[in-house]
């Protein structure tokens, strides 16, 4: 699968996001309306033919369900019992057609499935919006439960867009839309209750609402969410001539996973639906009390999930999640006071926030691109089916012995669960080899030559973090780093470095295997479409145009999520800074962040530390210019560059005129070559040692010398064909009839440190540039000293390893 742009990503988030908390936000619209909207039906219902209606069928069973235990049920319980039934059977129809649903968007699609799923949703709210009648409201229920596939699509479409690094970040968006929805969309739903449009159906307001709100989503969803199906977005065409994918390295079999979310939810949403009964048993809690108990957990949840979980790996949240319910049983089994049932409270709210996003996030490291909807299908199926049997068994423990052994047993089974979590779940390669990884790539790219690592600026905190995860640094071979084979897999690709890895590395996944990078000193030009060249050698044109330029193909803004972002202020003054200087129009530098003009412009206008933070402006325009900072891309002083440019062009003018005057006058040509440049007689007394045989030590990389080469050619008067010669004149002992001018070309346009090392003009040069020091009585410059501290022990630059690229590979085993 391609890499998905920064762009495209944010906007299909900004979709996901709107539109799952939309039909979330309907979706509770109904569950504090269904203790008074059974009631209404069953009073509507009440008459000399009620015991042939479905409802007074459904109640006759519960009658007979209370009746098998010892203790006895309230009767004002029925309504309660009659609503959890319902909420078991929309989930247990959400079992079966949850595998049904994911499978066919690995088919035809996300996007197409999730629009036809709506129209089911759109289906089951207008049966709402007519329901007279118990029958009628059954019915929509059915039709919703076999329906409601946009969770589930929504995390499918979430792990399309992902990689594997911010994976648990996005589903911990996902997540706080449960959150949020859960908190306010119930409270919406119980005051639209009160608006009584519809004589015949009293609840005809808040299901005319959420069906509004549902065909809203429905539309918004048509024209503004794009397909992220792998195998939809990159074409049949292209699927047949691309490379076949790398295989999935699986560490967590999907029989665990689905054992674990269905283990869990049966506990949990056990749990969740006695926590009424219990608190009124022991608190005499009202309907009133117990919304503020579930609106303190949604709020909880709602920041830990905004604040914690999305920093956090998906393994690590789920055993805190798991832990937490669990001390939540203990607690629960043995309270009596209200502050410890706050603290039970607050532990699940912490397993709402954490557990079921996180096995979803597990599940998709575990599932190609092309089997990806089914997977997590599956998964939520099982996780559904949990939470239909849930309340049943549940319930019928707590009312059969009694509250402190039914939360017992819960712990126990929550024990057991985390065990499996603890033992049998691992982390996934592609949350923590990806880590390594990427730490690993900071260190290639600051290490010095000698393994001494001159600095290191990790870019996130999740790196920091795993700072104690990096084997130590080899130190033999010299200059290398020794990766294990999942960690090299991923230091591969994003490095670029597939062309150099030699065919006796083993199949991937295989741990025993380490593979050896060599590391060379640190360069600033990486690529040529992301180098930044020496002020000497470009324009101010050409720096303008590498400061402007798309940088999302080789540095994600996604890298920089986790960092701290300066206030709203230091990143205006950045942006007026860039617009003042004329680099960039309005205009331009909107498209370039991916915002529109006025969005820009509301931002610009805003003041303050935190005024516009809301805005997606302040998050761009700070990673646009964060990516520059880590090319090491400053902006251009224009007005610095234009008048030193216009000075050069003054003197040059002036000298040319100076020397056809004094030509003019002495009646004789001028010589420039003479008067200008270095005559080779000022350094053919100085001798250097290992001179003789041509084996001088050398203390340059080739991008200094071909830095050099390039000021020193512009010196007026000087030839490329009088500078070869020069060159060749320094070898005592050449093995070629001379430098040609061709060679010299070809040297200056390579890229990389030891790239044309073994050019005999790179070694000519550094002798011709170190002889024109000594003349000259200049000093050795910081950056030489260093060198010669760093290659004093190997005798210099080591100029037999000449290559393109900046590394190579050897395999080898490791116990």
């Amino acid at each position: 699968m391609a890499p998905v742009d920064a762009v495209l990503r944010k906007k299909v988030l900004k979709v996901v996001f709107v539109s799952l908390l939309l039909d979330l936000i309907s979706f509770t619209f109904i569950l504090p309306l269904f203790p008074k909207l059974l009631e209404f039906y069953r009073n509507s219902e009440a008459g000399p033919d009620s015991q042939t209606t479905v409802l007074a069928r459904l109640l006759d069973g519960l009658n007979a369900y209370k009746s098998s235990f010892a203790r006895p049920i309230d009767s004002r319980y029925d309504i309660v019992l009659l609503g959890g039934a319902l909420g078991s059977l929309f989930s247990l129809l959400q079992a079966i057609a949850s595998p049904i649903i994911g499978r066919l968007s690995d088919k035809y699609g996300r996007r197409t499935a999730l629009l036809a799923s709506m129209a089911g949703n759109i289906l089951s709210v207008l049966l709402w919006v007519m329901a007279v009648d118990f029958r009628t409201f059954l019915a929509s229920r059915i039709v919703g439960g076999l329906s409601e596939g946009n969770v589930q699509l929504a995390t499918a479409i979430a792990t399309d867009i992902s990689d594997e690094n911010s994976r648990g970040s996005t589903m911990a968006l996902i997540g706080a839309c449960f959150s949020i929805a859960f908190t306010f969309g119930p409270a919406l739903g119980a005051y639209l209750s009160t608006i009584e449009s519809v004589a015949a159906n009293p609840f005809a307001t808040a299901a005319a609402v959420s069906l509004s709100l549902i065909v809203t989503e429905t539309v918004y969803l048509y024209f503004a969410l794009p397909e992220t199906l792998p195998l939809k977005t990159e074409g049949k065409s292209a699927s047949k001539t691309a490379a076949k994918p790398a295989p999935i390295i699986r560490t967590n079999s999907h029989t665990l996973l689905n054992a674990v979310h269905f283990l869990f939810l049966l506990f949990f949403s056990g749990m969740e639906f006695s926590l009424p009964f219990m608190t009124y048993d022991l608190f005499q809690y009202t309907s009133a009390k117990n919304g503020q108990l579930l609106g303190y957990i949604g709020l909880v949840a709602s920041i830990l999930q905004g604040g914690v979980t999305r920093r956090l790996p998906p393994l690590l949240t789920v055993r805190l999640g798991v832990g937490a319910c669990l001390v939540a049983f203990v607690i629960l089994s043995r309270t009596y006071t209200v502050r410890s049932l706050y603290v039970a409270a607050t532990c699940l709210a912490t397993t709402s926030a954490t557990v079921v996003s996180s096995l979803n996030a597990l599940a998709s490291y575990e599932a190609g691109a092309n089997e990806r909807g089914g997977k997590l299908g599956i998964l939520r199926s099982w996780g559904q089916l949990g939470r239909g049997l849930g309340p049943i068994l549940f319930t019928s423990v707590y009312w059969w012995a009694g509250r402190e052994l039914a939360y017992t047993m819960g712990s126990v089974g929550l024990l057991a669960v985390s065990v499996l979590v603890f033992a049998g779940l691992k982390a996934p390669p592609g949350s923590i080899f990806e880590v390594r990884a990427r730490v690993y790539v900071e260190i290639y790219r600051v290490m010095m030559p000698g393994n001494q690592i001159h600095s290191m600026a990790l870019s996130d905190a999740s790196n920091r973090a795993n700072l104690s995860l990096i084997r130590p640094i080899e130190q033999k071979p010299a200059n290398s780093l020794t990766l294990t084979m999942p960690c090299f897999t991923q230091f591969v690709a994003m490095t670029g470095a597939d062309q150099a890895v030699p065919k006796t590395i083993g199949p991937l996944g295989r741990s025993t295997t380490a593979h050896t990078i060599a590391v060379n000193p640190p360069q600033k030009v990486a690529t040529s479409t992301t180098s930044k060249k020496r002020k000497a050698e470009t324009t101010l044109e050409e720096d303008i145009a590498a400061y402007k330029q798309n940088l999302d193909h080789v540095i994600s803004p996604d890298a920089f999520e986790d960092d701290v972002i300066p206030s709203c202020n230091a990143v205006r003054g950045r942006i007026n800074k860039l617009l003042d200087s004329g680099i960039m129009k309005k205009a331009e530098f909107a498209t370039a962040i991916g915002v529109n003009s006025a969005s820009l412009g509301r931002f610009l206008q805003a003041s303050g530390q935190m005024g516009g933070s809301g805005n997606s402006t302040y998050y761009n325009a700070w990673a646009w210019f964060r990516q520059r900072g880590v090319a090491k891309l400053k902006m251009p002083d224009v007005k610095k560059r234009q008048k030193l440019e216009a000075d050069t062009a003054a003197a040059a003018k002036a000298g040319a005129a100076a020397e056809a005057g004094s030509s003019v006058t002495s009646g004789k040509p001028s010589s420039i070559a003479k008067t200008a440049a270095p005559l080779p007689g000022i350094i053919t007394g100085i001798h250097l040692p290992g001179e003789e045989t041509d084996n001088v030590p050398v203390y340059d990389s080739c991008d200094e010398i071909r830095r050099k080469i390039n000021v020193h050619l512009k010196t007026p008067g000087l030839t490329q064909t009088q500078f070869c010669r020069d060159l060749y004149a320094l070898l005592n002992a050449p093995k070629c009839k001379g430098i040609q001018s061709k060679q010299l070309a070809d040297f200056r346009a390579m890229k990389g440190s030891r790239t044309g090392a073994r050019s005999s003009v790179f070694y000519t040069a550094y002798v011709y540039f170190e002889k024109l020091r000594i003349a000259q009585n200049k000093p050795k410059t910081a950056h030489r000293l260093t060198m010669e501290g760093l290659w004093a022990d190997s005798g210099g630059f080591d100029r037999e390893l000449d290559y393109r690229t900046t590394f190579y590979g050897t395999g080898g085993t490791t116990g």
